[in-house]
């Protein structure tokens, strides 16, 4: 599995996303036939497969792998673990480029909860998951909620300046 892995690393660094492909998803049945394997491991895998669908344009395959992601870190990591909000930070990412805002919509929503929670609620990290909702919000025609966002993201990066 580990020799599968690295060679679908070396196929990805090389710009042979095919072949990369291939090889993490050996990796994966592999890992997956493994009950001795830790879950990160399949996770990871996951996640790469995930990230070469995105970046061959294929973006709702590599949402629905990512909401696979999401699900199993969540299970094993618990839902306020830092990867488990860049996950959902990603997966958000994915759904607005793929056109799906409102599905996009409460992912945003619980990351700014979790960012907030996490690095504070005046923090640049919360202001920019600000910005993001802002945007969808925007596209989904609540301008009101989106203005207000914004708003606030503004205030914080002017507080953060001038504190500098």
């Amino acid at each position: 599995m580990d020799a599968l892995r690295e060679l679908g690393g070396m196929h990805a660094s090389f710009g042979d996303p095919r072949e990369a492909e291939r090889a993490y998803g050996e990796a994966l049945l592999t890992a997956e036939a493994d009950p001795r394997l830790p879950e990160e491991s399949i996770i990871n895998l996951r996640a790469q497969l995930a990230a070469l669908s995105y970046r061959a344009g294929r973006n709702g395959e590599a949402a629905e792998r990512y909401e696979v992601v999401l699900r199993m870190e969540q299970a094993a990591l618990g839902g306020d673990h830092p990867d488990v909000l860049a996950t959902m930070s990603i997966l958000a990412g994915v759904l607005m480029k793929a056109g799906e805002v409102g599905r996009a919509e409460p992912l945003l929503r619980r990351q700014l909860e979790l960012t907030a929670r996490i690095h504070g609620p005046t923090r640049r990290e919360s202001a920019a998951v600000m910005d993001r909702l802002a945007e969808a919000l925007s596209r989904l025609g609540k301008e009101t909620e989106a203005t207000q966002l914004r708003r606030n993201a503004e205030a914080i990066r002017k507080k953060l300046c001038d504190e500098c």
